[in-house]
């Protein structure tokens, strides 16, 4: 069988007070054999126990994609020492011709994942995007709020941006 292996990544960062350098935060990345990340892991230094001690993780999944399907962010609650759901970004779309991203929140109250807002973006056969809507969930339907439309000129570079907001059965359009 192969053997399966992960890699640690860390970034250090301090900050310079009066002259003296003092410990920030540490985030420590952890991927897995093909160098996509699995893991992000903040921590943040204690001062009176001279630790470093949990601030927030983020927790990756992938669908046989390099792009994540899902994103866990959780935040400690070092009263109960545990991890605490604070959102998930979905990816329930990725293909060469459509690009969807959702956004939920944790509601601790009911114990499930709430809907946000969600990104669609749609993709011309050189994987430029020709158009992008933003969409708020509401109740128990998504909203649309705003979508821009792009057009390219020879070089690959934007040489027209359409940019309108949704109110209700009217359209507001502003030209880049």
């Amino acid at each position: 069988g192969a053997a399966l292996s992960q890699t640690t990544d860390s970034m250090f960062s301090e900050t310079r007070t009066n002259g003296v350098w003092q410990k920030n935060s540490l985030d420590i990345i952890t991927r897995d054999a093909s160098c996509s990340i699995i893991s992000l892991l903040s921590l943040l230094w204690d001062e009176s126990s001279h630790k470093w001690v949990n601030s927030a993780l983020s927790s990756y999944s992938y669908n046989g994609s390099e792009t994540p399907s899902k994103v866990l962010y959780q935040v400690w609650d070092a009263t109960n020492n545990v991890w605490v759901n604070v959102s998930l970004f979905i990816t329930p779309s990725y293909t060469a011709t459509k690009k969807s991203f959702i956004s939920q929140y944790w509601d601790a109250s009911s114990n499930t994942w709430v809907n946000s807002y969600k990104i669609t973006e749609n993709l011309d056969g050189q994987g430029r995007t020709i158009s992008s809507e933003f969409d708020l969930y509401s109740g128990t339907e998504w909203q649309k709020v705003q979508r821009s439309l792009l057009s390219y000129n020879t070089d690959n570079h934007v040489s027209k941006s359409i940019f309108q907001l949704w109110g209700g059965d009217r359209k507001s359009t502003r030209l880049n």
